[in-house]
């Protein structure tokens, strides 16, 4: 049986490796990252804020007649800052790259798509610290910080999303746009932080497997989602 194609962007980080891993049996995943070496026949490397990249990528997909039908955007923004301390120009880049990167990639799949008949899916995957304010107590002995910045790109990807669904059924277009916001990740945090985040959020934090099988199960169901934001909160009360 022919396999369904998946577009994954940010392929070789911590979750997406792990969804090509989960996913490869059902699909044929192409995917998108900012590393130059990856052995697959259907890796591109791509730093999404090169928007005439990205462009030339999909095109190439359309040559080819690559039917795909969901695309994610798992692209992880890592940076360690204190706030209040913070250099406005180093501020303001971190915010732009990421939120013209997110742009790039939602203006683009809805050009891309829009001349389907066939349904399609755009899933971004923002933070629960999109919609929450962490408790700082977790952070306590650790040398792990929270930046304002996560939280801001975070959220912001939540109201881009929404805004590109609605737009969508505005054109009567067969795409649908959600967001998915996953509580605390289990890679390799410090035990302190792990207790800390056991002790505060009453939870224990979410595994890789657990990640993708829940994953799994949205890809399975798509009913109903455009414009929606779904939490797993994996059980923590955060």
């Amino acid at each position: 049986m022919k396999k369904k194609f998946i577009l994954i962007v940010g392929s070789e980080g911590l979750l997406g490796k792990e969804l090509v891993k989960k996913l490869k049996s059902k699909y044929d995943i192409i995917k998108i990252d900012v590393k130059r070496k990856v052995k697959s026949k259907l890796y591109f490397n791509c730093d999404l804020r090169d928007e005439k990249k990205f462009i030339s990528i999909l095109k190439n997909l359309k040559r080819k007649k690559f039917d795909i039908k969901i695309a994610l955007n798992l692209m992880y923004p890592k940076k360690q800052s204190n706030f209040l301390q913070e250099n406005n120009l180093k501020f303001e880049k971190y915010i732009n790259d990421h939120l013209i990167s997110y742009y790039n990639f939602n203006k683009n799949l809805y050009n891309f798509f829009s001349h389907s008949k066939k349904r399609k899916v755009v899933i971004n995957f923002s933070s629960i610290y999109g919609t929450k304010i962490p408790n700082f107590k977790i952070y306590k002995g650790t040398n792990i910080k929270m930046p304002i910045e996560y939280s801001i790109v975070k959220s912001s990807l939540i109201m881009m999303s929404n805004y590109f669904a609605k737009w969508s059924n505005f054109r009567k277009k067969n795409i649908i746009f959600f967001t998915i916001s996953p509580a605390g990740i289990l890679s390799n945090q410090s035990l302190r932080f792990r207790r800390n985040y056991e002790k505060i959020y009453k939870a224990k934090m979410i595994t890789l497997n657990t990640f993708s099988k829940k994953i799994i199960k949205i890809l399975e169901n798509l009913k109903d989602l455009n414009g929606r934001n779904i939490i797993l909160r994996g059980g923590a009360k955060v």
